[in-house]
């Protein structure tokens, strides 16, 4: 008797402690959307089998929100996220993969819910109100035949804010070429990630950019064959296989769009980031936010230095200040997302074009490198 009592105690522990790992806590989530003084999370499982299935996102509003305001909300701060709805959720695009309703006769739906405490329970949809402190969860799957769902929402990644750092924020341009793009190192040792600029001519690999910047930046020191060996800057230091731990490669289009790729032969494309991280993949750490790195030799590299652009707010002609001599530069702006919406030379470019909103703008001289935000109206 004593026996049965352990073992079904145990059991009841067992699930409320699986039961329990779904609850998010609110403290782990660093990017909060929207304003308010009220809070709540939204917990999507996109049950895909990737390592970011299932996605937290903190949503800040005052009061109460339905669950298809949530949504919504998202969607307008995150452009890795978009929905589909009306009276109920159609379709939800993350990461330019579609989860849609019953996509292709593959009988698998989105069902909501709302953690309780202790676990998930069904609620009334898109028009669920939620209140400070609620969890409002999405899990795309078919049903068991009890009509329950076969997965509901479970332990969720924070999604990191896809704007936190962007080819604005890069202080040290290195190499020449028309194209840019962004390499981060992640020691994963509770320290920030290191950030540098890349130039080049859309022929480069990831060890061409690693090999460059190892030239320049006096304090890095890369060791590649095939693979990536090591890598040491300043103390910090990661060798493959030691103690289970290697060098993976990723690839984004901005903070929140990791992707494995190829490793160190990748093709490095314009306005890719690059990002290699020291991970045992037990889970797989992604690359985190970085801190850019400043010329640290003052040769070798391409300084922002000595440039401005008038006006701003742009409404059509935008000009570049500060050019010297025969100067020619290559002008690229890219939206919040990094798509290029525009790439030409000269001392001045024609943006009349572009819809109203927030841009980035690069310019690339032989001398100098500026980059700014501007508003086009």
């Amino acid at each position: 008797m004593k026996t049965t009592f352990k073992l079904f105690t145990l059991l009841v522990l067992a699930l409320a402690s699986k039961n329990t790992q779904a609850q998010i806590d609110f403290n782990e989530i660093t990017n909060w959307l929207g304003e308010g003084k009220d809070t709540s999370t939204v917990v999507v499982n996109f049950v895909n089998g990737k390592q970011d299935s299932c996605s937290s996102w903190g949503v800040l509003y005052n009061d109460s929100i339905s669950g298809g305001d949530l949504l919504q909300l998202i969607a307008d701060n995150d452009p890795n996220f978009m929905v589909f709805k009306g009276s109920f959720l159609d379709s939800i695009s993350y990461k330019g993969a579609s989860y849609a309703n019953n996509a292709g006769g593959n009988s698998k739906y989105w069902n909501t819910f709302n953690w309780n405490g202790v676990k998930w329970n069904f609620n009334s949809g898109l028009s669920e109100m939620n209140k400070n402190g609620d969890q409002y969860g999405l899990s795309y799957t078919g049903s068991n035949p009890d009509w329950s769902p076969k997965h509901l929402p479970v332990v969720a990644i924070p999604v990191a804010n896809p704007l936190s750092f962007t080819f604005n924020n890069v202080k040290w341009w290195i190499g020449t070429g028309t194209d840019s793009a962004v390499l981060i190192i992640d020691f994963q040792d509770g320290k920030e990630a290191h950030a540098w600029g890349f130039l080049h001519d859309g022929t480069k690999t990831g060890k061409d950019m690693l090999m460059a910047i190892d030239a320049a930046e006096t304090y890095l020191d890369v060791w590649a064959g095939t693979f990536l060996d090591s890598l040491k800057f300043h103390s910090q230091e990661g060798i493959n296989a030691k103690a289970g731990y290697y060098w993976g490669t990723w690839t984004a289009s901005n903070m929140n769009d990791w992707r494995s790729n190829s490793g160190i032969t990748e093709t490095i494309k314009d306005g890719d980031f690059y990002g290699v991280s020291y991970t045992n993949f037990n889970p797989a750490l992604l690359p985190g936010v970085p801190m850019a790195n400043k010329n640290s030799t003052s040769i070798a590299g391409i300084e922002t230095i000595g440039l401005s652009l008038y006006p701003n707010p742009v409404k059509g002609i935008v000009n570049i200040d500060g050019l010297t001599g025969n100067d020619v530069p290559t002008i690229v702006v890219r939206s919040l997302n990094g798509a290029v919406v525009y790439k030409g030379e000269g001392n001045s470019c024609n943006l009349s074009h572009l819809s109203n909103g927030m841009y980035f703008i690069l310019v690339k001289t032989n001398k100098a490198t500026f980059a700014s935000k501007f508003i086009k109206e």
